[in-house]
């Protein structure tokens, strides 16, 4: 089974460009966010995040890329020539051929160095996991801690709301008790302007009943005044014609005598 590179974790090809290796990365993360609908469905994915974390850890840095393409070079090599796809001269005995020695050298340190990387990737590997899981404690933890803070901050806000309330329906029953008092002192104080200008009204009326009593004693009196008058002279007419008559009647007698 051919093992992957770190080109093929990233699915990009071995010559592909800094920023092509960053945007690479970039997609793989996105690909494997825990909080992506669906990603709890693919196989491994904290291995593969971690792998993918590592892949860019490497061919993200240029002088550990350079040193990753040479041992894979050299491992390239090894095997073909291993394999027998290298090229070789008949004439040349096999163990005296350089070629041979080189490529049994580079072999020899491309094994090394490919078995000191794989153990360095596994330690790095484990260090990451422990890591994502120390990581992924910690979220938890902070996570249980938020969320403790926010229904904390929730009851608080609640419990500040509930004295809002009760505040403003206090302010309102103080407000409608206000409203009420006022009414009813307004009702008060229109009842004895009522009263008052009833008062004024019937005082007016008792006034106009007083002189319109006091007018038609004045007119009686003055008609009683008129009527005696009349009857003084209409007795000082009798008076004056009686007395007429006796002095005619005794100027008669006086006459007849003489």
């Amino acid at each position: 089974m051919t093992r992957k590179s770190l080109y093929d974790l990233l699915q990009i090809r071995a010559d592909a460009s800094a920023e092509q290796i960053r945007q690479a990365y970039e997609r793989e993360l996105a690909r494997l966010d825990p909080a992506k609908a669906g990603a709890a469905q693919i196989p491994d994915r904290e291995i593969q995040l971690v792998a993918v974390k590592e892949a860019y850890s490497i061919l993200g840095n240029e002088q550990q890329r350079n040193a990753y393409d040479a041992r894979q070079r050299a491992a390239v090599t090894a095997n073909m020539m291993l394999a027998g796809e290298l090229p070789l001269h008949e004439e040349t005995p096999l163990w005296h051929r350089p070629q041979v020695w080189f490529g049994v050298a580079i072999a020899i340190f491309a094994l090394i160095g490919l078995s000191t990387w794989r153990s360095a990737r596994v330690e790095n590997q484990a260090a990451a996991m422990r890591r994502a899981v120390e990581l992924q404690e910690r979220a938890q933890s902070g996570d249980l801690a938020e969320r403790e803070r926010r229904m904390s901050e929730a009851d608080g806000n609640r419990q500040r709301d509930r004295e809002a309330e009760a505040a403003r329906r206090v302010e309102e029953q103080n407000q409608r008790e206000f409203e009420e008092a006022r009414r009813r002192t307004g009702y008060a104080v229109e009842a004895q302007n009522r009263q008052q200008e009833r008062d004024e009204a019937d005082a007016r009326r008792a006034q106009r009943a007083e002189e319109y009593e006091q007018a038609r004693l004045e007119r009686q009196r003055q008609e009683d005044a008129r009527r005696q008058l009349e009857h003084d002279k209409a007795y000082l007419r009798e008076l004056e014609a009686s007395n007429s008559r006796r002095r005619s009647g005794s100027s008669g007698d006086l006459n007849a005598s003489e």
